[in-house]
């Protein structure tokens, strides 16, 4: 192992949603190093290759109790959702595991700055923090065609 803080006592099962994108594969990764029991659910659309070595359950988010009997059966003693985007998005994931404990990570896509990194700009001070400026366009991935995202995605409150 070859981070001593990821040490700890104990074997956790950890069910990661979205497990291959972005921030949930790095979650998968650090958890798998630590030496916990990691299982991704995800699409298939993002598979990674020559990976580590951790099962995949391939499954839209909100057809996760056709595989209701693998995911229990793994066991797991938490979710961490790095996919979700609406609360039915999560209530499809607590619909399956409902005694589960459920980590939700929420991007940072409402500041400015993500706004910025996406238009190739970087004009927008960084490192961000729960005070930045936040984006000024509303529906960031309206008309964008991005799988699985809601036209009317949006975690702005009007």
């Amino acid at each position: 192992m070859s981070d001593p803080s990821l040490r700890h006592a104990g074997v956790m099962k950890a069910l990661i949603l979205g497990g291959t994108g972005f921030i949930g594969r790095r979650v998968s990764e650090l958890l798998h190093e630590r030496g916990d029991e990691v299982t991704v659910a995800h699409r298939g659309v993002s598979e990674p290759v020559n990976w580590i070595p951790i099962r995949h359950i391939h499954a839209d988010r909100h057809e996760l109790t056709a595989q209701k009997s693998a995911i229990r059966s793994f066991g797991p003693d938490v979710v961490v959702d790095a996919g979700a985007f609406t609360a039915q998005d999560v209530d499809a994931v607590i619909a399956v595991l409902p005694d589960v404990p459920v980590v939700v990570l929420s991007s940072q896509d409402v500041y400015q700055a993500i706004s910025a990194f996406r238009e190739g700009r970087n004009d927008v001070p960084v490192p961000i923090v729960e005070d930045s400026e936040l984006r000024r366009n509303r529906y960031p991935y309206r008309g964008k065609g991005y799988a699985g995202v809601p036209e009317d995605y949006e975690k702005m409150q009007s």
